[in-house]
């Protein structure tokens, strides 16, 4: 979660921030899809690291609404919904 404390934003920095995870937590973080919540409060995700990094902007407030949205793009092959 973004605390927004100043700067660089999860969202900015997201590779970084997906670095220091993994150092702190060791190998389970591989390919893993992450789901962050931003400084604006809206939970999002990012799949695909340490490679190419895919955004997907689930933009929603409620966490579990986002956790659903995501589930939902998995089940469709990669295509984000309404929701």
């Amino acid at each position: 979660m973004d605390q927004d404390k100043g700067g660089n934003s999860v969202t900015n920095d997201i590779r970084n921030v997906l670095n220091d995870i993994y150092n702190l937590e060791g190998e389970f973080l591989l390919n893993m899809p992450v789901i962050y919540r931003d400084s604006d409060g809206i939970w999002d995700a990012v799949n695909g690291w340490p490679g190419q990094l895919e955004f997907l902007p689930l933009r929603e407030f409620d966490q579990e609404k986002a956790i659903y949205k995501y589930l939902n793009y998995l089940h469709n092959n990669g295509k984000l919904g309404s929701g």
